[in-house]
Parts: structure tokens; C-alpha cells; sequence
């Protein structure tokens, strides 16, 4: 469609990531993506959330104890997704690395994670926990089920975080609170958001292009020009643009029907095979992971709505990586293998 080739072979990169999926699924193993990834992954989480916290430490003027510095980074995905497979080895596998170290780890990374006041983030990681509680709840038998302990344990782990940040702020005379409030009001009065409305402009220009070329999309290298807020000029203003903060529309736009359908498909294999793990296994660490990985898949999913990081961005390569490995587990613990797991009863 006479798209720029310099920005085409930038972006066709993007959906080509996921092509670590298979040298993920040919050269590790589910020892390997048990024992090592999840820990790695954490340890990425707690190496942002020290540059997150020290970035914004630096950006502040502590003599003040009124300013806030937003820090919103790419890499600050991994939050989320760190905490929700934190969460779950705190709930099945505790004593693999010990509660008093997984809390030591939450930490930071929860403090990180309310610093970047992602408000995408912040639904996608309530709608994980949901489902986190959820899944808990009816994995047990019904004589042992019990909704509240499972909230109580997820509600200790927030009160912990939230006093994290209070004695953060006290420390640092900082607005942390008010400022979270302040970006809050989004989800009580979208309408008075000048950057939601900025966006509803550039969905409303996507589907305009959308209706072009519904069935395979514009191509890699399209852009769309739609007013834009900019922050330092305080107005709007008209930028051309390859990206789109949202997942299903960017890929509509690029791909059109056909790549939705292959990408949810491919996401909802991904989906079926951690919870075929999840119910079939009696190993801690791999009933971990699982319950993990749908967590993680639930708030990306959510996230969705208003980040295209997972079809536009260099953080794609993660998740072609964490497919790979949910899936050499799954292959480990399916119910045609030796592995341990549950009676089918």
C-alpha cells in the first residue's frame, strides 16, 4: 500500500519475535524453564524496579516534599508480570526460595509498580489477581475451599506493598499518593482525561483505515496522522504516528481480521496449555508457573485495551519467550507423560 520501506523493515521485526518461540521449544528444557526462568524473569523485575525507584529519586527534589516524577519506561512491563508469578510461588511453592526472600523481592518491585502509575497496568494486574484467587479457590476440594483465605493472603500482600509506598513517600517528602489519586480519576471520569481523549481520536482514525482494508490490514510501515496531546506544548497537535496504544485495533490496523485471528489463536493455545498444566500436575513449582502464566496472560490481555506492547513493541520478545516455555512445561506435565500429576477425578 505504498508504505515507507525504512519504517516497514523497522516494524516487521515486531511479529517476527515471536520466532523464539521455537528455539525456546527446541533447546530448553521444563527443568531448565522451571528452575531458571522464573528466576531470571524475577531478577529482570527487581533490576527495573531499582532503576525505576532511582530514577525517580533523581528526578525529584526531596527538598520540596510536593513534586512527582512519572517514570514510564518500556521495560517497566515486567512489573506487573514479576509480581503475579511472585504472588503465585508465594501461594503453591513458598519454601522453594523461602517466603522471607519472595517478600524481600515483592518489595521493590511493588514500590516500582506504583511509581509508574500505569493505569493499564493497574487493571490488568487487578483483573489477574482475580483470576489468581479464583483458580486457587476452585483447585481445592470442596471441603477444603475457602474463598477468604485466599483474599486475605492477596489482601496482606497489598497492604504490604501500600505501606511500602507510604513509608516511601514519608522517607522522601514525595507525592506519591496524591499523584496515584490524581491518575486514578481516569476510571471514575474518563471524560475530563485530555490524553483519553486524545486517544479516542486516534482509535476513531484507525477504524477509518481499519474499514480499507479489513481483511489483511494496511501492512507493517503503515502510520495514521490524528490529533495528539502534547504535554510540554500543553494543546493538541497533529502527529503522524506507526503505533497505536492498543492491542486489538494495532493489530487490525497492520494485519487486518486474518492477523487478529492468528493472534488470538496463538494466545489462546498458549492459554490452554498452562491451564492443562495447572490441573494436571501435583508438582508445586510447575503448578506455580502455570497459575503464573495465566495470571500474566489475563493482565496483558486487559492491558490490551491500552498498550500494543505485545504485537508493537521490543518487549514482544518476552512474551515469545515465556510461550516457549510454558509450553516445553506443558509437554512435561500433559497427561500422556511420566511427570507427577493430579488423579483426572
Amino acid at each position: 500500500h505504498g508504505n515507507d520501506l525504512a519504517l516497514l523493515l523497522r516494524e516487521i521485526r515486531f511479529p517476527f519475535y515471536y520466532m523464539i518461540f521455537f528455539l525456546v521449544t527446541n533447546f530448553v528444557d521444563s527443568k531448565t524453564a522451571l528452575g531458571i526462568f522464573l528466576a531470571v524473569f524475577v531478577l529482570a523485575g527487581l533490576i527495573v524496579s531499582a532503576e525505576y525507584i532511582l530514577e525517580f529519586i533523581g528526578a525529584i527534589d526531596l527538598s520540596t516534599g510536593t513534586r512527582f516524577i512519572r517514570v514510564a519506561r518500556l521495560q517497566g512491563l515486567i512489573l506487573p508480570l514479576a509480581l503475579l508469578f511472585i504472588i503465585n510461588q508465594l501461594i503453591y511453592a513458598p519454601h522453594r526460595y523461602g517466603r522471607l526472600v519472595l517478600i524481600g523481592v515483592l518489595l521493590p518491585i511493588g514500590l516500582a509498580f506504583i511509581l509508574t502509575v500505569g493505569r493499564g497496568m493497574w487493571a490488568g494486574f487487578g483483573a489477574a489477581l482475580i483470576t489468581t484467587v479464583g483458580m486457587h479457590h476452585f483447585n481445592q476440594s470442596r471441603g477444603q475451599r475457602s474463598a477468604w483465605r485466599t483474599v486475605l493472603l492477596i489482601a496482606a500482600i497489598l497492604l504490604v506493598i501500600g505501606s511500602t509506598v507510604f513509608l516511601f513517600q514519608s522517607f522522601t517528602g514525595s507525592s506519591v499518593g496524591a499523584h496515584v489519586m490524581e491518575r486514578s480519576r481516569a476510571f471514575t471520569d474518563p471524560q475530563a482525561n485530555i490524553h483519553i481523549l486524545g486517544r479516542l481520536f486516534a482509535y476513531s482514525t484507525a477504524l477509518d483505515a481499519i474499514a480499507q482494508h479489513p481483511i489483511l490490514g494496511n501492512g507493517q510501515g503503515s502510520t495514521l496522522t490524528f490529533p495528539i496531546f502534547n504535554p510540554t506544548s500543553e494543546r493538541f497537535e497533529i502527529w503522524s504516528m506507526w503505533t497505536l496504544d492498543n492491542l486489538y485495533l494495532t493489530l487490525l490496523w497492520k494485519m487486518g481480521l486474518i492477523g487478529l485471528a492468528v493472534f488470538a489463536w496463538l494466545n489462546l493455545r498458549i492459554l490452554q496449555l498452562s491451564y492443562q498444566t495447572f490441573k494436571f500436575t501435583d508438582d508445586p513449582q510447575a503448578h506455580s508457573f502455570a497459575s503464573g502464566s495465566i495470571a500474566a496472560l489475563v493482565s496483558m490481555f486487559v492491558l490490551g485495551l491500552s498498550n500494543g506492547s505485545m504485537a508493537n513493541g521490543r518487549f514482544t520478545l518476552v512474551f515469545g519467550i515465556l510461550f516457549g516455555m510454558i509450553a516445553v512445561v506443558a509437554a512435561n506435565f500433559s497427561p500422556g507423560s511420566t511427570a507427577p500429576r493430579k488423579d483426572r477425578k
